[in-house]
């Protein structure tokens, strides 16, 4: 079976929605997998355009403002709070360094706790007050999970989360969630279905829409 790797940013709301998703496919499957953290930019707030006729500034505008009405569907569905995705979380939410250097540094030390610390660390910054950028915060995150003591190794792990970036950059990774499965590159949750095919053996015809010949 491919090894997966799965490929997150804790500021990134696509990753958050794909993070229950991902790991109940695990669990039906029973497959284990590396969560990797990677820094993707910002949501960009949407600009509306000042002139009429900016064709090109009309079409960003109408973008953005589709994909953050999709992320609030989403979130509906999912039943989270209705300020789960702020503009304080979309647009002004730092880089988010620290909660991923700190996740990596703690997941290479006690791996038994990583699921538990993903898990709090995401919900902390989507449904609670957690500041992804706060050393002090995300310190108090990994000793509750971990026991371990994160703010006396900060400039270790922001070391060994550089090196690690520029590893990713190699994968072919462009965006998250970004899935990989053996030499196969997906990103996105819509391709979970994916995912999960070439987990389970690649039997039958790939999930895609339409008709695959015999």
């Amino acid at each position: 079976m491919a090894e997966l790797i799965v490929v997150f940013d804790f500021k990134s709301p696509h990753a958050y929605l794909a993070l229950e998703p991902t790991l109940a496919m695990l669990a039906e499957l029973n497959v284990q997998a590396h969560w990797q953290p990677m820094l993707v930019a910002p949501q960009q707030r949407p600009q509306q355009p000042e002139a009429a006729d900016d064709r090109g500034a009309a079409h960003r505008w109408h973008r953005a403002v589709y994909r953050l009405n999709d992320l609030l569907r989403y979130a509906r569905v999912r039943g989270l709070a209705d300020d789960c995705f702020s503009d304080s979380r979309l647009f002004d939410c730092g880089s988010g360094e620290v909660a991923e250097a700190g996740y990596q540094w703690a997941l290479q030390r006690a791996p038994e706790a990583g699921i538990r610390l993903l898990r709090q660390l995401f919900e902390g910054f989507w449904q609670g007050d957690l500041d992804v950028n706060d050393i002090a915060a995300v310190a108090d995150v990994i000793a509750d999970c971990t026991g371990l003591g994160f703010a006396e190794a900060r400039d270790e792990a922001l070391a060994e989360f550089a090196d690690a970036q520029q590893s990713l950059q190699e994968t072919g990774i462009v965006d998250v969630p970004g899935y990989l499965v053996g030499e196969n590159v997906y990103c996105g949750r819509a391709h979970l279905a994916m995912v999960r095919w070439h987990l389970s053996g690649e039997q039958g015809n790939p999930p895609a829409w339409g008709r695959y010949s015999q």
